[in-house]
């Protein structure tokens, strides 16, 4: 027997993910792997959301491949409003990991529309332009699934 019958590789990790592509991707929400220092992260982020003077600003640095846009797609979609399918496929990942974070979320976004998400990358052209794109489409995306 030989090894092709044994190992098989998600085909899903075969590709790199992209903030504006796959940012209401349900297959990258899905297949995320919370890791230890992704959770200690959310932790983080998590306490900082109801300190007055916390830090709102995080950046993620890490050579290429190592998860940070898949981690960005993720928490993202754990600030959604709880009413998204996105938002409960998270919540439920997260779950699997650490079900009091996960609750945390949960509880966070459970009696608001969830949070306006800006999501960003660089790229070769001003970052004016690049900044007033993401917040249009952004704001497109929050007040389409809303009222008023």
């Amino acid at each position: 027997m030989s090894l092709h019958n044994k190992i098989t590789v998600n085909t899903h990790y075969t590709r790199s993910v992209n903030l504006e592509r796959d940012r209401n991707s349900l297959d990258v929400v899905k297949a995320y792997i919370p890791t230890s220092r992704a959770v200690r992260t959310l932790i983080r982020i998590a306490d900082s959301l109801h300190e007055e003077l916390a830090p709102r600003a995080w950046s993620l640095i890490g050579p290429y491949g190592s998860g940070k846009s898949s981690f960005s797609v993720f928490m993202s979609q754990l600030l959604s409003s709880p009413n998204e399918p996105l938002n409960q496929a998270a919540l439920k990942v997260l779950a699997k990991t650490d079900p009091k974070l996960a609750a945390r979320f949960e509880t966070e976004t459970s009696d608001s529309n969830g949070y306006f998400k800006v999501l960003l990358t660089g790229a070769p052209e001003p970052l004016g332009r690049r900044l007033v794109k993401a917040l249009y489409d952004a704001a497109e995306t929050y007040w389409s699934c809303h009222s008023g």
